[in-house]
């Protein structure tokens, strides 16, 4: 059950989740989401904090029925982290990334990384961000199955949303 979340954190010691992709076709975002129609997003859940999913500001409508609260990637404007990196876009990404985590409270810590993208461009962008902030580490194995475990189980709410 989603409910289930954060203790599961607590007892893995997972500092932050991050589910990353499209709003469908993706399991766990889907999963957390209810599918909405989403090109791409970015959610994250920062251990003791409600969820929070970042968006294009075409899709923020069909973000907000997700019921988490909404950051638009407008608000973190990629020319800006291009002029700070002299225009190379994979140290860019990486730093757009970093402010993203920290505007929700995430300075540090294990993050369990979820979801489904083209892994040709965002492998780079891991590895940049891996490179350039080593106090985040990206875990994951078995053990930390965090969301795997919350969708064995689903209380009343998540069963009436599977009939709809």
């Amino acid at each position: 059950m989603k409910n289930e979340i954060p203790q599961l954190m607590a007892t893995r010691d997972v500092d932050a989740i991050w589910i990353t992709g499209a709003g469908q076709h993706n399991p766990f975002m889907v999963y957390l989401t209810g599918a909405g129609h989403v090109t791409s997003a970015d959610v994250v859940i920062v251990k003791g904090a409600e969820p929070v999913i970042f968006c294009g500001a075409m899709e923020r409508e069909e973000a907000l029925k997700s019921g988490f609260a909404v950051k638009l990637y407008d608000e973190f404007p990629l020319k800006k982290f291009l002029k700070q990196s002299n225009y190379d876009e994979e140290i860019a990404m990486a730093n757009r990334l970093a402010a993203m985590f920290q505007s929700v409270g995430l300075l540090q810590g294990g993050i369990l990384l979820y979801g489904e993208r083209e892994l040709n461009s965002f492998l780079p962008l891991v590895d940049n961000f891996r490179s350039l902030y080593p106090e985040y580490r990206f875990i994951g194995n078995r053990k930390s199955n965090v969301l795997q475990k919350a969708m064995l189980t689903k209380d009343a709410s998540e069963i009436d949303h599977i009939k709809k």
